[in-house]
């Protein structure tokens, strides 16, 4: 009798539990909506954005980073003679001695709200306001970039737009599409350059497969002009050369085809535009600003008919073309006569660019005619670049080693000191916490013997972040680990590095000197 009258208590107390948590949540969102009700205009309405989903009128972020959160609220104030555009506004709230203020509004004429959200635009560590309002069908939206100053909101940049994509949660990049006609779109993909939103090169040759997916899956359903012009305009824009030019031929056919002089015309200055983008590589190699994902691979051959291919689309062989950009942008230029290149060179080097560009790279040769015979020996560290007809000389002695003999030892995969330095860092890692678990990009690991004692050792560690690798935009975290099979782990000196420089994330991944 007593174990049934103890489980029923228990059952009771269980069952009861449920209830209480529900009157505690309704009682908070009574406060809340209290608390919005006496800022909010009188005829308005509160109104969730379409982006981000599931998004509710109200949003919680602490803007001065004094550890309290202020509150963003959307609402609609409609028109008195419907269908005229509503009034799409939004207001913070800041608390003040224990009072909520009313520290920001602004509103906007528009038929919809399709952007409510917080992102570090600016990259600075504190997130600005984004505020888009639908205009109408054909004009699309209007978003509105907010910055904090001095306890309210500044517009720091307006960008006109029919759909919208946030490239990356830390300093981010804004995929822009806006619409040409029927369903095609000219997009940017822009940066924040510490003054103003820019076209950014870097991150719209990475967001392009999903712009080339887009139009790819519509030319499949309907081959239209209009498909191959905006594509073309994508491909310019992402420094696909050749593509573009593919593009722009069929397209131009099609329009011919239907007798559409004008949309001809607009092919031609498309041509026109592509030709003017164009820069050749020699000219690239001499400025120093070469890019690696402009290369599409590599082909380096000896003459005993030994040869190797490095691609772009395979991870450890693009750590290779990383490796041969850098040291061509930091080759020096050999000036005077250019030297001889042999018909059949002991090695040699093929790059072929994204825009099928040939390039070869060769060892230099120093000829010398004596008793009519012609010996012709390397010149150490010296090599020839040919593009077409044109032939440059530079000097890069790393590069010159490694096409004389390291290309044949590149492995396909990481390296067995990879691979420990890899579980070391993950094991270390795994201390630290989930906060932590973003950083596991380029892991680096140093390890010092305390006092000379093989027990007891000193760790330095360092990675960067993971989401980072959407727009380039990285994080960088350091410590330290004291471990011994005396004292067991110890973690000291933990920091994170907010939006290093790419030099520094650079030298992180680098796995050559």
């Amino acid at each position: 009798m007593k174990k049934i009258l103890s489980f029923t208590i228990l059952a009771t107390v269980i069952l009861n539990l449920p209830p209480i948590f529900t009157h505690a949540e309704e009682k908070l969102n009574k406060d809340l909506m209290e608390i919005i009700n006496e800022f909010v205009p009188p005829n308005s309405i509160l109104v969730s954005p379409k982006e981000p989903k599931s998004t509710k009128p109200y949003q919680f972020y602490d803007f001065n980073q004094d550890g309290l959160e202020e509150i963003i609220i959307t609402f609609e104030i409609k028109a008195k003679v419907q269908p005229n555009p509503s009034q799409y506004g939004v207001i913070v709230l800041r608390k003040e001695n224990e009072r909520w203020e009313k520290t920001w509004e602004t509103q906007t004429q528009g038929v919809g709200l399709d952007y409510s959200g917080v992102a570090d635009i600016t990259g600075d560590g504190i997130k600005e306001y984004l505020f888009g309002v639908t205009v109408g069908a054909s004009g699309g939206n209007k978003l509105e970039i907010f910055k904090w100053n001095n306890n309210s909101l500044k517009m720091i940049a307006e960008v006109p737009y029919h759909m919208m994509e946030l490239l990356s949660n830390k300093k981010v990049g804004i995929a822009v599409w806006q619409r040409y006609i029927t369903d095609t779109y000219f997009v940017d993909v822009l940066k924040w350059n510490g003054e103003k939103l820019v076209l950014d090169e870097e991150l719209y040759s990475s967001y392009y497969p999903v712009i080339e997916k887009f139009y790819k899956d519509k030319i499949s359903k309907m081959d239209a002009w209009f498909y191959w012009y905006t594509l073309a305009d994508a491909q310019i824009k992402a420094n696909l050369f050749a593509k573009a030019r593919d593009s722009i031929q069929k397209g131009t056919t099609l329009a011919k085809q239907l007798s559409l002089p004008d949309a001809v015309e607009n092919f031609e200055k498309l041509s026109d535009k592509l030709e003017n983008q164009q820069v050749p590589f020699l000219e690239l190699l001499m400025t120093h600003s070469l890019k690696y994902y402009e290369v599409q691979n590599i082909k380096i051959e000896n003459d005993s008919g030994q040869q190797r291919i490095f691609s772009i689309n395979d991870g450890f062989q693009e750590r290779v073309l990383r490796k041969v950009v850098h040291w061509l942008n930091n080759s020096s230029r050999v000036n005077g006569t250019t030297e001889v290149s042999l018909e059949k060179p002991s090695n040699k080097l093929t790059l072929k660019t994204v825009n099928d560009e040939v390039i070869t790279i060769e060892p230099a040769y120093k000829c010398v005619l004596e008793n009519k015979r012609k010996t012709c020996t390397a010149k150490d560290g010296e090599l020839i670049i040919s593009e077409n007809s044109h032939k440059v000389q530079i000097k890069s002695q790393s590069l010159y080693d490694w096409l004389v003999v390291g290309w044949r030892k590149e492995l396909n995969g990481p390296t067995k000191e990879e691979l420990l330095e890899e579980a070391l860092f993950t094991r270390y890692l795994y201390i630290l916490g989930p906060s932590y678990s973003d950083f596991f990009m380029c892991p680096k690991i140093q390890i010092e013997p305390i006092d000379g004692d093989s027990r007891r050792h000193l760790i330095f560690a360092s990675a960067l972040s993971y989401s980072g690798h959407h727009g380039g935009d990285y994080d960088k975290l350091t410590f330290s680990v004291r471990d011994s099979n005396l004292e067991g782990l110890k973690v000291t000196n933990v920091k994170i590095k907010k939006h290093i420089s790419q030099e520094e994330s650079q030298k992180q991944c680098r796995k050559f000197d």
